[in-house]
């Protein structure tokens, strides 16, 4: 059970960085979830508050409760939330089984 804990704890640390990339990468010709979320790059504590945000989203949506307060908003991000989606109902319904 706890191999199981460490395993997810991983999963969603390394689920929430590439959401994080995938904003950087495409924050230069879209508004991707950053700045829905508004960090902005004055924020002394930018880092932390991205980071923060992106492990959220990523449990939200693994755990299928997903509130909607963050949301995708270029094709790459939402084509990777659908990923997140997938292994979150992958994952519970083997859990429940």
């Amino acid at each position: 059970m706890i191999f199981f804990s460490l395993a997810f704890a991983v999963i969603i640390h390394i689920s929430g960085c590439i959401f994080i990339i995938i904003a950087t990468m495409e924050s230069n010709i879209a508004v991707t979830w950053p700045i829905k979320c508004s960090i902005v790059d004055d924020d002394q504590y930018k880092d932390f508050s991205l980071y923060v945000c992106s492990i959220y989203f990523v449990l939200t949506t693994t755990a299928t409760v997903g509130y909607g307060d963050i949301s995708p908003s270029t094709t790459y991000e939402r084509i990777y939330t659908m990923g997140l989606m997938i292994l979150g109902v992958i994952s519970f319904s083997f859990l429940a089984g």
